[in-house]
């Protein structure tokens, strides 16, 4: 909620890309007030690779185009592409990577759809509900 809710008054005025930094360094610097334990990490160049591979294509690309994409569309609309981000992930592993599925993993993934699908189910009273208070506020 909060990478799609609160950004869009501001993307309105600032690039995707200053939003996405200043969120990140906040969220980082939060997180390391949290907890501010290290773990030891061998200094060598393929860990600095790795690092800086999670870091770009992991986290700063995803955030910029998640942000940017809400200039675009709504932030409904973007949670909800973001909520099968797990089921497409575990179907590109199956089909890449070959992992087995376990029935476990089989429910979670159709969890997950079923949640989405939740999100965009609108009973008709609740559409009645909200109109009939809209014309009311209206009429007063």
């Amino acid at each position: 909620m909060t990478n799609t809710l609160l950004p869009v008054k501001l993307l309105k005025t600032e690039s995707s890309a200053t939003v996405s930094g200043w969120g990140l360094l906040v969220s980082g610097l939060s997180l390391l007030v949290l907890h501010p334990a290290m773990p030891h990490v061998p200094n060598t160049v393929p860990v600095w690779v790795c690092l800086g591979s999670v870091i770009v294509l992991g986290t700063i690309i995803p955030f910029q185009l998640m942000n940017n994409s809400l200039r675009y569309i709504k932030p409904a609309t973007a949670s909800l592409l973001d909520a099968f981000e797990p089921l497409s992930a575990t179907i590109g592993s199956v089909l890449v990577f070959g992992l087995a599925m376990t029935p476990l993993d089989v429910i979670g993934s159709l969890l997950v759809v079923l949640a989405a699908m939740a999100l965009n189910l609108s009973p008709k009273w609740r559409h009645k509900l909200i109109s009939a208070r809209l014309n009311r506020g209206q009429t007063e």
